[in-house]
């Protein structure tokens, strides 16, 4: 758990989550210098220096993220809620926050909980022997404050304070112990250039790093191209500078750098270890519109076991292309085999199935993807022909019919759209529009 507590408004916030997934939190602040007070002044009204109480998932802290594969969804479940009155927190879960000061032969008990719990019980104890108890209706907003006289040869670290439901279930136990010292973390530093790093690996690592972070003067395709030439054909990099060029549409030069980083892979061993190059090529031949090559791209991939799931639902999309629809169904069987809550490939497979006739088994397929996501945009759109009123969200919902040719559906779509937003949405919306037309044949 994690929590801060405003001392001068008597209130505070406790945060939990499971720390194998969420180990980074911390509290933040702008600082006292001009750049700083100039925050202040954005983000508050007129009350100047705040404390940001940070915490997430998958993450060490705020700036750092983990890697999401194609289709891939993380899970996982966070609490915040309020405390009052009682101080800073000592031990907290989901149900309840706890507080314990001692000063002056005196311990102060505070109990908040996120929920009612009527006669509850709380127990100071001491080296196994009970200070004081008390019952009380404890709910969100009745915290417990008591405060007791200690004996005199009762240290702080003997106490330990035990919360538990009128029917004797363990809310909180809290043991007090010593702070641990622990080691100052290692400030960042900035990267080297890279004709100052000898090492290949340490130059692909930091091109990775700054692919994901921002960085003022640093940039990542330098370091890669730094070991393109020293080693023209190491894999990791032209994969890398691959998907480079991939992202700023620079499709002829992304095959290249994928199609090289294959052939280091491929040298002695025909069947690689890592089928991503072989995906990533397979992406960029669809954008070229080169399908049969793009599909036995794909194909390939697949042989690996990361990649089956995208490059299943891929080989789907181009078999819908070709209204091959039970070749289709087939691929998407063996994508949610490897990843049972790929939701692009659910609500694909709920159009294939209605288009071979298997309505009933579309409809269970359907229902449990609602169950997954009750706020997926494009199984409530297959439910019920809701659709979002955001333009950026109907834009994503129509190209992923149009990867798999549903073009009809796509221009109907976009038929939703606000063509008056002032979001700049409405240029790309019209020339997406336009491109389906196209492709149609119109």
């Amino acid at each position: 758990f994690c929590g801060g507590y405003d001392h001068k408004r008597k209130a505070g916030l406790v945060h939990i989550a499971d720390h194998h997934i969420s180990p980074g939190k911390k509290q933040w602040t702008w600082g006292n210098h001009e750049f700083g007070y100039a925050w202040d002044r954005n983000l508050t009204d007129e009350d100047g220096p705040y404390i940001e109480l940070m915490a997430g998932v998958f993450t060490d802290n705020q700036p750092d993220f983990s890697f999401l594969a194609p289709g891939e969804t993380k899970a996982f479940r966070q609490f915040w809620y309020p405390i009052r009155e009682i101080g800073p927190v000592r031990k907290a879960n989901k149900d309840a926050a706890l507080s314990l000061t001692v000063g002056d032969g005196k311990a102060r008990v505070g109990i908040c909980t996120a929920q009612s719990f009527p006669d509850a019980r709380v127990s100071l104890r001491a080296s196994g022997r009970e200070l004081a108890r008390w019952t009380r209706h404890l709910a969100p907003g009745s915290p417990l404050l008591e405060l007791v006289v200690l004996p005199s040869d009762i240290k702080e670290t003997d106490l330990a304070i035990v919360v538990q439901t009128n029917d004797h279930k363990d809310l909180l136990h809290y043991a007090a112990t010593p702070l641990a010292m622990c080691d100052r973390p290692e400030p960042a530093t900035e990267p080297r250039l890279p004709d100052e790093i000898s090492s290949g690996d340490e130059l692909y690592i930091t091109g990775l790093h700054l692919d994901q972070y921002r960085h003022a003067t640093r940039h990542p395709e330098a370091y890669w191209r730094e070991v393109l030439r020293r080693d023209p054909g190491d894999s990791r990099c032209n994969n890398a500078i691959g998907l480079w060029h991939l992202r700023r549409g620079e499709f002829h030069q992304a095959e290249q750098h994928f199609r090289r980083a294959i052939a280091r892979l491929t040298q002695r061993n025909p069947n690689p270890a890592d089928g991503e190059p072989h995906y990533n090529l397979g992406l960029t031949l669809r954008y070229l519109g080169r399908d049969a090559e793009a599909y036995d791209a794909f194909a390939k991939a697949a042989w690996n076991r990361a990649w089956q799931s995208p490059s299943y639902l891929a080989l789907a999309e181009i078999d819908a292309t070709r209204r091959e629809w039970q070749a289709e169904n087939q691929y998407l069987a063996r994508c949610l085999q490897t990843n049972q809550q790929h939701l692009a490939a659910r609500n694909l497979a709920v159009m294939v199935l209605r288009k071979l006739g298997e309505h009933e088994e579309a409809n269970l397929l359907l229902h449990e993807t609602l169950r997954f996501d009750p706020m997926d945009c494009w199984a409530r759109y297959l439910f019920q022909g809701t659709l979002p009123s955001n333009n950026q969200v109907l834009l994503d919902l129509a190209i992923d019919h149009a990867r798999a040719s549903f073009l009809a559906e796509a221009i109907e779509i976009l038929g939703h759209a606000n063509l008056k937003a002032e979001d700049g949405s409405v240029p790309i919306l019209l020339y997406a529009i336009g491109y389906f037309h196209e492709q149609g044949g119109d």
